[in-house]
């Protein structure tokens, strides 16, 4: 199954009853539908995918990316992006454009497309009115096509000035390393971002930016998803709530379990009993496993 099948077969199994309109053999999918909220593993292989939020929104993750996505905004999904995702509620307009067959409109060295969630009236303008002409049917391959060629552009324009960007100002991974080593080391303690900033010899809102950039996600919800990362390995081991919350620098279990709930979805009671049940179901499964015995 080509990618371009695939994806149009996770629409139909995750969609509320999807509209999709498939042009060029696959190679352009437009889709207008209601999700409900999930994770999974992403589809893109050599499409870039665009959607605009028409209702709905909130937290999407890609890895260890993350935008809020509301409505009016444009997702943007690079071709090859790969790893697991995760996305709210949402209705949403999209179009998947193979960019191996359309790269006569943006040749490859110049096909920098990056993951990113955007206001941007050209590109809803254009996916509208699109959208508008594939439904009503209408003989318009070279309007489409057109359209399509003003999508990437404008993309590649957008990524360029993301990248140049964040390529001013970013953590390399040696700088990361010290800040996780640094943050589990001094767990149990209340972690000031100016701590974390002056660590790398930086200023508080320059080391801000740079961190966002890097991880997609602020110093405090950096810090706490470490922290809670923590947390977890310890629940893993059989420890009580209140031991781990201890350990993690809270006084009181109750913060502890509600800090955890927002990063992890789940108590820290649920996500322990929930870890039980995993290894047990493992362990049952290996001892059922058939012996092959040699004479």
């Amino acid at each position: 199954m080509n990618t371009g099948s695939k994806i149009l077969a996770s629409l139909s199994e995750n969609a509320a009853l999807p509209s999709t309109v498939s042009v060029d053999d696959d190679s352009i999918i437009f889709m207008c539908s209601s999700f409900h909220a999930m994770t999974g593993e992403m589809i893109t292989g050599t499409y870039l995918k665009i959607a605009i939020c028409l209702n709905g929104g909130g937290i999407v993750k890609y890895g260890k990316l993350s935008w809020r996505w509301k409505q009016g905004e444009v997702l943007i999904t690079a071709p090859h992006e790969s790893g697991t995702f995760s996305s709210p509620d949402v209705k949403m307009l999209g179009i998947a454009i193979d960019t191996e067959r359309f790269c006569h409109f943006c040749p490859p060295e110049n096909q920098i497309y990056r993951s990113n969630v955007v206001e941007d009236e050209m590109i809803t303008s254009v996916i509208l009115a699109l959208w508008q002409c594939v439904q009503n049917e209408a003989k318009c391959s070279k309007f489409i096509h057109e359209g399509v060629a003003i999508i990437l552009k404008r993309i590649v324009e957008l990524s360029v000035n993301t990248f140049k960007t964040r390529q001013e100002l970013c953590l390399s991974h040696r700088q990361i390393n010290c800040l996780d080593n640094y943050i589990k080391k001094q767990v149990k303690n209340d972690i000031k971002t100016e701590q974390l900033a002056d660590l790398l010899g930086m200023g508080i809102r320059r080391f801000s930016k740079a961190l966002e950039n890097s991880t997609g996600l602020t110093p405090y919800k950096y810090l706490l998803k470490m922290k809670m990362g923590e947390a977890k390995q310890l629940l893993s081991k059989g420890f009580p709530v209140t031991h781990v919350a201890g350990k993690m620098g809270y006084s009181n279990p109750s913060k502890f379990s509600a800090a955890f709930s927002r990063m992890v979805g789940c108590t820290p009671t649920h996500w322990k009993n929930m870890q039980k049940v995993h290894s047990h179901k493992h362990l049952s499964d290996v001892h059922a496993l058939p012996v092959q015995r040699i004479n």
